[in-house]
């Protein structure tokens, strides 16, 4: 793995009027960056003053695979619980070849089949469905999302997913010209909702777990008061 220049980095934050400070994340914020392949560095940048990312402070990441994603960013947890990244220094990795043949291959599957005419309503229904079963369930697999919950998670990323898409194709950006949909956040946005899922399913478990406990206490407590005839 390339070793990353930190003297270059902390030059881009210091342009950037970014102040920071040598110093690791605590151990849960850094697993929690590991989980969405990035690599932690230790160096913590305020990003307080920055108006586009509700946050106090973040951690500084790269991809863990510099051949998806050489870029260098700042991950912060937003005051909303979501995660949220800020570019320091963009990724140089092109995968345009990779998405016109991929978007080629399906456009001459589609263009192929005999579809009679539709309206635009049925047309919807159609793309939901080859949306579903395509590009969703190809990152259902990459998340390791367990059968059960596939319906559940669809359900939470199948409309963040489409504004993304939306955002995309219409070039969105913010009053300041930034673009309203950056390729680091969208990358850890289904991971972040299954984790979601995990986190949701644990706490029901365990209040169940705890219901559980308490009713068999309660028995026993009954059967002592009961007096023995």
């Amino acid at each position: 793995m390339e070793e990353l220049n930190l003297d270059e980095i902390k030059g881009l934050l210091n342009e950037m009027g970014l102040h920071y400070k040598e110093e690791s994340a605590p151990e849960p914020v850094q697993n929690l960056i590991r989980s969405f392949g990035y690599r932690p560095f230790p160096l913590i940048v305020d990003v307080s003053a920055l108006e586009n990312m509700d946050a106090s402070r973040g951690t500084l990441v790269q991809n863990q695979d510099l051949s998806v994603d050489n870029g260098v960013y700042v991950f912060a947890l937003l005051h909303s619980g979501q995660a949220g990244f800020l570019v320091v220094k963009p990724g140089t990795v092109s995968r345009a070849p990779l998405i016109r043949q991929a978007a080629g291959d399906v456009l001459t599957a589609v263009s192929g089949l005999d579809i009679p005419p539709l309206l635009p309503f049925d047309m919807m229904e159609v793309a939901g469905h080859v949306l579903v079963n395509t590009c969703i369930k190809s990152i259902m697999e990459a998340c390791g999302v367990e059968k059960q919950y596939e319906s559940l998670f669809v359900k939470l990323y199948l409309p963040k997913f489409l504004i993304n898409v939306a955002m995309y194709m219409t070039g969105a950006v913010n009053e300041d010209g930034s673009p309203m949909i950056y390729e680091a956040t969208a990358n850890i946005e289904p991971m972040a909702i299954w984790q979601g899922i995990q986190k949701g399913v644990m706490r029901v478990e365990t209040k169940d777990k705890a219901a559980a406990g308490d009713g068999s206490v309660k028995k026993e407590e009954k059967e002592k008061e009961t007096p023995v005839t």
